[in-house]
């Protein structure tokens, strides 16, 4: 090797020293101070994250919203509205009495009607509020459409058939009582958009919502018996009714109520107090008589039962061999029912297979049969007649309370 070839080596060998000791010395500490504040900037940011439900509005939590929650969240909308839509009535019924001296300017009868539209206000607010506090994001507006234009088929069968002119289907469907009784057809959509206010207001500050489950057979038999019991309550107090009441008029006066009812279901902090505040704030829309108030102020609740009414059948499904003594009980409940009403008079048996002596005892035997079969072949079956049987019972039932 020359002179020249043993430089070489020696500065090959000198810088690579220098190197290492600059990397030892300066580049790996700066590195790891670097990855340091790399890593204390990112504990900071997950434990902003963590300590974060503290700062953070409750409404943009999950699940559903206590009513202390509800309060917070939408004050000072929720009392404010109702407060001045109340003075607004009493101011335009006042102003409506200054020409007429023969009148006061108040009396009992005056604050009785601005009370009463007051209540139903706040019914239908409470109504959007509650749907909102349980996850329904869009089905909230439905129960208060409903409310407003309920009664479309009604109206409808007045103007087409009869011969009614078609502006009483504006008069019916888009004019309220109350001080919006003013603004003619515009009244019923500024009363919509008034009492879905607070509803909005929550909407945008719940920002998450609640995912429902799709509804099985469980689900549907219990909202089918949640809706019969509805429909046996509504006909118990037409038929007592002491002059004669319309059953569909009825019947689309309380589809906002079963609606909302079903949607609320038995959420926890929300059921049953809030479906019968419903109820009984919207009896000043809903009713003609005393009678007409059970089904009014229990739509909302016995429609909201329909959860207890799945699970039953959900465990009763899982174990067919008590729906089948059931079914047998309750068909046995009917023939002796049915014999008492026959005997007293009370009542016309139409079926000609059972008229006679034997024909409840070989109904008996039938039903037990095929029950049997059915338990044999498809247990879970069972539980729709069942059901049947419980209808059957309810209805013999309501007409023993008529009866008395």
């Amino acid at each position: 090797m020359g002179w020249n070839g043993v430089q070489d080596a020696h500065r090959t060998r000198f810088g690579q020293k220098r190197e290492g000791r600059l990397l030892r010395w300066y580049v790996r500490p700066l590195g790891l101070w670097c990855a340091g504040v790399v890593q204390c900037v990112r504990l900071g940011a997950d434990r902003q994250v963590m300590e974060a439900p503290a700062a953070i509005d409750l409404g943009a939590r999950g699940g559903v919203l206590s009513p202390r929650e509800v309060w917070r969240l939408t004050r000072p909308v929720v009392w404010l509205l109702p407060l001045v839509y109340a003075l607004v009535g009493l101011g335009w019924s006042i102003a409506s009495r200054l020409g007429d001296p023969a009148q006061p300017l108040v009396d009992v009868w005056m604050l009785r009607r601005v009370v009463d539209d007051v209540r139903l206000v706040v019914g239908l607010v409470l109504m959007g509020v509650v749907l909102v506090a349980v996850g329904w994001r869009r089905l909230w507006v439905v129960p208060l459409l409903l409310f407003q234009f309920g009664d479309v088929a009604r109206s409808l069968e007045t103007v087409l058939i009869g011969g009614a002119p078609w502006s009483m289907l504006g008069d019916d469907l888009l004019t309220v009582s109350g001080p919006l009784y003013r603004l003619g057809w515009l009244g019923g959509p500024v009363l919509l958009v008034v009492v879905s206010i607070p509803a909005f207001v929550l909407l945008r500050r719940r920002r998450v919502g609640i995912g429902h489950e799709p509804f099985g057979l469980g689900e549907v038999a219990g909202v089918g018996v949640a809706l019969v019991l509805v429909g046996m309550v509504t006909y118990l107090a037409i038929t007592l009714a002491p002059f004669n009441t319309q059953l569909l008029p009825l019947v689309f006066k309380l589809a906002p109520l079963v609606v909302f009812g079903a949607a609320v279901g038995t959420a926890r902090g929300w059921w049953p107090w809030a479906h019968l505040t419903v109820g009984v704030l919207m009896l000043h829309a809903h009713v003609w008589g005393p009678v007409e108030f059970w089904p009014v102020i229990t739509a909302a609740l016995l429609a909201g039962l329909w959860p207890l009414f799945a699970r039953w059948v959900d465990t009763s499904m899982r174990h067919p061999l008590a729906m089948l003594i059931g079914l047998n009980v309750l068909n046995l409940a009917d023939a002796v029912f049915t014999r008492l009403a026959v005997s007293a008079g009370l009542a016309t048996e139409l079926n000609p297979l059972l008229n006679g002596s034997t024909g409840l005892t070989v109904k008996v035997l039938v039903v037990a049969a095929a029950s049997v079969l059915i338990y044999r072949v498809r247990p879970k079956l069972v539980i729709w007649p069942t059901l049947a049987f419980v209808g059957v019972t309810l209805w013999h039932l309501i007409g023993m309370v008529l009866n008395a």
